[in-house]
């Protein structure tokens, strides 16, 4: 009976095989279609999210991600940017992965077989970054590990989806050729640049305006949102790499600068973002301009946005921005995505119980969640939480 199953499911995964060997060549065109890809083998998977992430090992550091699936580009670029702030040792099916790849790179590696529901339910990454976007079972395959680079074709599904089974395992073995010649013929592109850095094509996805600085205030990149803001703005003039604000802005700007060095330079860094929340700036007329500033610090994050420490600026103008999102509520409060996910579920007057049900974690974790939640925001109950939560714009 079940090799009959299997013969049904390989007779339903082959009549896709010519449609996505077309869609991998296409990404000889261009990087982007990656995403377009992704979400189809997504789809003929049923999986939840297809990545290819690129470790340079040289330089250390990530040098490239993009991927496609269920989850939209606003999500996969919000958890994308959570899990950086993660250290390595955080997520133990790296160095499963690569163990396993140096002694067959023909295999492929599973996280189930090492990670357990234990392991997960006590995981503050799983728990707060990859869980709330159905991101539970990984099946990891190297299609380029030597001395220089590490390439990972990884297939995410979620709980409910379990573990990739068997037969598509290896229908994907068919594909697999494919997809590292495809890599090999365009090798530099998956290389560390100082052009094309992972961490700067995550920002670029992103609605929100984003700055990136050195200690020094220079600004190392910024992102097209960032072109839109400045078109529609005076509070906020860009000249020769360095940010100009009006009086007495431009001082509170350089002084929290300072301070971010200072912690950075004396490796205080447990609590590596401001403790004021930012910079409201407000014109004579009434125009206002936030400006909210994160230390990227980790070791994820240092390998991501270029090797050395840089601060993000998030910019939100309230009359001239988007709806706030994820990635912005993240950045005022300081709130992890799953913290985020619980405000606008609370917002819909749903219970700890009916969270934790539809979030798929134990109700103590939503209680712990949101205990947490009101000590960013400074509130003290529910009430004045979704108060605080309804005085801003409409959250996506």
């Amino acid at each position: 009976m079940r090799n009959d199953k299997e013969n049904i499911s390989q007779l339903y995964l082959n009549q896709y095989y010519d449609e996505l060997i077309d869609l991998i060549y296409k990404i000889l065109d261009t990087t982007e279609n990656w995403c377009t890809f992704g979400q189809r083998l997504t789809q003929v998977l049923d999986a939840t999210y297809i990545q290819v992430q690129a470790l340079d090992i040289q330089n250390q550091a990530i040098s490239f991600s993009a991927g496609g699936g269920r989850l939209d580009e606003t999500n996969r670029v919000t958890s994308d940017l959570a899990y950086l702030h993660y250290p390595v040792d955080s997520d133990p099916r790296w160095q499963y992965f690569l163990q396993l790849s140096l002694n067959d790179q023909q295999k492929w590696y599973q996280c189930h077989t090492h990670i357990d529901d234990n392991f997960v339910k006590n995981s503050e990454l799983y728990q707060e970054v990859l869980l709330p976007f159905d991101l539970r079972y990984v099946a990891v395959k190297a299609l380029i590990l030597d001395e220089e680079l590490c390439i990972a074709f990884i297939i995410h599904t979620s709980e409910k989806q379990e573990p990739l089974q068997e037969e598509k395992i290896e229908f994907l073995n068919r594909i697999i050729p494919h997809l590292e010649r495809v890599i090999r013929t365009k090798r530099q592109l998956y290389t560390f640049s100082a052009n094309s850095i992972v961490g700067y094509s995550l920002i670029d996805k992103l609605p929100q305006p984003i700055l990136l600085l050195n200690l020094s205030g220079g600004i190392v990149h910024k992102n097209p949102a960032t072109d839109k803001l400045l078109e529609t703005t005076t509070l906020l003039n860009i000249h020769e790499q360095q940010i100009h604000l009006d009086h007495p802005y431009q001082q509170q700007l350089k002084d929290n600068l300072r301070n971010i060095e200072t912690l950075f330079r004396q490796k205080n860094l447990a609590e590596h973002q401001l403790q004021d929340g930012g910079i409201k700036i407000q014109s004579k007329d009434g125009e206002t301009l936030y400006i909210f500033a994160t230390l990227l610090v980790t070791e994820q994050e240092i390998k991501a946005f270029g090797i050395r420490p840089l601060v993000m600026l998030t910019l939100f103008h309230p009359k001239h921005s988007i709806p706030i999102d994820m990635q912005l509520l993240c950045t005022i409060f300081h709130l992890s995505p799953a913290e985020c996910k619980v405000c606008l579920t609370l917002l819909d007057g749903f219970s700890i119980k009916e969270i934790a049900q539809k979030h798929k974690v134990q109700p103590d974790t939503i209680k712990k969640q949101i205990q947490s939640i009101y000590e960013k925001t400074s509130t003290h109950k529910q009430a004045e939480l979704v108060k605080l939560l309804l005085n801003f714009p409409r959250i996506n």
